[in-house]
């Protein structure tokens, strides 16, 4: 009904990389604006270097990377001891560990035309990830553990094309949109949640 207004963004199977590419081209030529997968890939970190012609067929798609919540993680799902443990850990973490494979990890710095959205999980934790990930950043980069970003994290979200959701209430929004740019941030607005 209304095609201009209404855009859908197509799940795509990472733990598959072959097919997941092929999946890239299918549903761009079927009109997604996007691709979506969860934070991690079971119990792989998105920055492991065979995710890497997923991320080339995006860029060359010109599609964003979606990260979005979800129980995508077996070992944080199996931890979770009840429904609030599940939401509050196993359902939204691997979206840090996705933010920590797509900016930290080198994704970006292999792939700098990624576009890469991070939906549902707030926008609160991103300063104190930013500073964590900085503080060991200088660390590993001594002991020269990989992978490290070749740059601050803050550089990678000024670069433009790190975007977010979150909600109007957290308590850190001015600090997310001093990050991020307000361009940058999106409302979570499927529900809304509260």
């Amino acid at each position: 009904v209304a095609p201009d207004r209404l855009k859908w963004i197509a799940v795509i199977p990472f733990r598959s990389p072959g097919e997941a590419v092929e999946e890239v081209q299918r549903v761009k030529q079927l009109g997604a604006v996007g691709a979506m997968t969860l934070g991690t890939a079971g119990d792989t970190m998105l920055h492991d270097l065979q995710f890497d012609p997923i991320f080339r067929e995006l860029v060359r798609q010109d599609l964003p990377v979606c990260i979005h919540v979800g129980w995508g993680h077996r070992g944080l799902q199996e931890s979770a001891d009840g429904m609030f443990a599940s939401f509050g850990v196993s359902f939204t973490l691997p979206v840090l560990m996705g933010f920590f494979s797509i900016v930290g990890g080198g994704v970006l710095d292999r792939h700098p035309d990624l576009r890469a959205g991070f939906f549902e999980a707030g926008g609160d934790w991103l300063p104190w990830m930013v500073q964590r990930m900085n503080r060991y950043r200088g660390v590993t980069m001594f002991h020269n553990v990989t992978p490290v970003s070749k740059h601050p994290i803050e550089e990678y979200l000024k670069a433009g094309n790190v975007y977010f959701t979150i909600e109007g209430d957290e308590w850190l929004v001015p600090q997310v949109i001093e990050l991020l740019g307000e361009d940058h941030v999106m409302a979570s607005a499927d529900i809304p949640h509260p």
